[in-house]
């Protein structure tokens, strides 16, 4: 509820952009749930990008991404390169320790 009353003004960058809080809240469920977050031509259209955390034990304490065109994007690349960001993700958790 207090995050609610927080949240700043979810700004227009593209048609694709989540700018009610309902539905900023829903999508980082999704993301909590999924392991990774995608960006659909949300902040530029024509490019899609995709994040995972690095964790340290059992907390998130950075992220890495990618951005590529849309033109590029198909969902077999997509699970490629989730899975790839995610041993690349462990692998620099490790690291940190």
């Amino acid at each position: 509820e207090l995050l609610k009353h927080t949240m700043p003004v979810l700004k227009v960058k593209t048609e694709k952009t989540i700018v009610d809080h309902a539905g900023l809240l829903a999508e980082l469920k999704a993301v909590r749930q999924a392991g990774y977050a995608r960006n659909m031509e949300e902040s530029s259209k024509g490019v899609c990008g995709l994040a995972v955390p690095v964790f340290r034990g059992d907390t998130a304490v950075a992220s890495i991404g990618l951005a590529l065109p849309l033109a590029r994007w198909s969902e077999a690349r997509e699970q490629n390169l989730i899975a790839e960001l995610k041993a690349t993700a462990q692998k620099l958790g490790e690291l940190i320790l």
